[in-house]
């Protein structure tokens, strides 16, 4: 949706907040007393109203918040925290999984309602909508699986009309619901995927993802003598930089975008009136290098058939096993006896090595990198 019609605006949890709440998380499963770390955390937001107030620590700012909506948001972090330590309190309320991302959540929750609050400090109205209420999953917690159509019906019943007579939705990203209304979580990053997934559930013009760069360059800075700044993308090339190391857009936020044909653009935050990136679903060029990408922390798994088995089928079986444990792989290399693919290092693969050596030879080689070269027609 663009800034003149109708406006979604989707925030993630304050700097460092989900770090904390996932160390928070960590010690519970560990049973440790995590209390001074949730006071930190709750401090820290009431700081952070204090200063929307104008009587943090730096007092004499202009204050953005009335004292009724400053109490009000004082309440709300309260509760919420009031909340998380009765989850941490009693461990057995939930199982692990559902427990944090019921905890995880918390960051984003309060965000968007701090965000909301200072919409409506400066005369537009704006509110706080429930992701939970738009974003429906299916039951996995942690990395959940988006459920199309369901979001597309909860956003006509729930986040249409709001924004209908000019109201701002602020939403917080990475949370949803499953069909029971417990939260799921849509794994770290998942910001930008909320704001491309509900996108797609309203048929928005386009999305806009505000980061800190001022859009999709040919190379990462740190690395890169000189990059150059793309002021259009093709969605293919979008996914795979996504996939393959750059860390401008989420790669879910790519496919999504491409699957639902919403247009999205790269911004900056710190240069608002730069366009930054386009990423088009109809552009097509001649063929050429679009950038470069790399992406450390790989891992190499390589699976052998063994020399008694047959080789046909042997892919089919390897893939099934990866698809059961919902293994994304990367790149894949394959022979008549031998594949070889890469993956995260994040992704869990004691029980897939497991079941691949029930039938071939599996061996696991780390701390890899990938260099990813991305164009049109190459």
């Amino acid at each position: 949706m663009s800034g003149t019609g109708p406006l979604v605006v989707v925030v993630s949890a304050m700097s460092k907040v989900t770090d904390a709440l996932v160390a928070v998380c960590r010690g519970i499963r560990e049973g440790d007393d995590v209390s001074e770390a949730l006071g930190a955390l709750r401090s820290r937001h009431m700081d952070a109203v204090d200063g929307l107030a104008g009587n943090g620590p730096d007092a004499g700012a202009d204050a953005l918040l009335s004292d009724d909506e400053a109490r009000a948001l004082r309440d709300r972090i309260a509760g919420r925290f009031d909340e998380v330590a009765a989850l941490a309190a009693d461990r057995t309320a939930l199982p692990d999984a559902a427990r944090d991302d019921a905890i995880l959540s918390a960051g984003e929750d309060l965000s968007a309602a701090m965000v909301a609050a200072a919409i409506r400090a400066t005369g537009r109205p704006a509110t706080w909508v429930d992701p939970r209420r738009l974003v429906r999953t299916d039951g996995r917690h942690g990395k959940a699986v988006p459920q199309h159509e369901a979001m597309r019906q909860q956003c006509a019943l729930h986040l249409l009309p709001v924004v209908a007579d000019g109201t701002v939705a602020v939403v917080g990203g990475f949370v949803g619901a499953n069909e029971e209304g417990a939260t799921t979580t849509l794994g770290r990053g998942g910001g930008d995927y909320t704001a491309a997934l509900l996108g797609g559930a309203v048929d928005a013009q386009v999305v806009h993802i505000w980061t800190d760069v001022t859009g999709i360059l040919s190379g990462d800075p740190r690395v890169v003598d000189g990059p150059r700044l793309l002021p259009e993308i093709g969605f293919e090339e979008a996914v795979e930089l996504a996939y393959f190391g750059a860390k401008v857009i989420h790669p879910g936020a790519a496919v999504e975008a491409v699957t639902r044909r919403v247009p999205l653009r790269i911004r900056s935050t710190f240069e608002p009136g730069h366009d930054g990136t386009l990423v088009r679903q109809d552009l097509r060029g001649a063929a050429e290098i679009a950038a470069v990408a790399a992406k450390t922390g790989v891992i190499l798994l390589k699976v052998r058939t063994r020399a008694w088995s047959m080789p046909y089928g042997f892919l089919a079986r390897v893939f099934d096993v990866l698809g059961r444990h919902r293994t994304p792989v990367d790149l894949v290399a394959a022979s008549h006896w031998t594949t070889a693919f890469t993956l995260d290092e994040a992704e869990e693969l004691e029980a897939v090595v497991a079941e691949l050596s029930e039938f071939a030879e599996v061996e696991v080689v780390r701390d890899l990198a990938t260099v990813t070269v991305v164009g049109h027609g190459l």
